[in-house]
């Protein structure tokens, strides 16, 4: 199922070696200040990267947070989030990259989005990119 790869886009597991490109957008006030968190440490952002590697093996997977990665350079722009409320929601709908997610992460902001899946269980998803604007306008990903 992973890698999912886009025109523009490529979305994977994060891996121990994202640190640097990780710590660089998490650690930046101008980026982080639309976050629901502010600027990181190095110690936070090796905890939020080793916490989401060790979601990757727990089973059933709830949280699917995956690395975003502009394919035009290989480079790491942000990471998309898909968590499950209950095991076995994964099995009800793809995993997707929606059009909005990708608008609020030109703008550097968080896109959230939250919507009923089968029997009335809730999904969320959130976007984060470190791209600017400015970044954007010129080179949209």
């Amino acid at each position: 199922m992973l890698p999912i790869r886009t025109t523009r886009l490529c979305l994977r597991d994060f891996v121990i070696s994202d640190f640097d490109a990780v710590h660089a957008y998490a650690s930046d006030a101008d980026v982080t200040r639309f976050m629901f968190y502010g600027p990181r440490t190095e110690d936070e952002t090796r905890h939020y990267l080793d916490r989401v590697i060790a979601a990757q093996t727990v089973t059933p997977r709830t949280l699917w947070e995956l690395a975003m990665v502009r394919e035009s350079d290989d480079r790491l722009i942000g990471a998309c989030d898909l968590t499950f409320d209950r095991g076995g929601e994964a099995d009800l709908i793809p995993l997707t990259y929606s059009k909005r997610q990708a608008c609020a992460a030109r703008q550097r902001s968080s896109g959230t989005c939250s919507r009923k899946a089968g029997g009335g269980r809730r999904i969320s998803t959130l976007s984060r990119c470190a791209v600017t604007a400015e970044q954007s306008a010129r080179d949209p990903i």
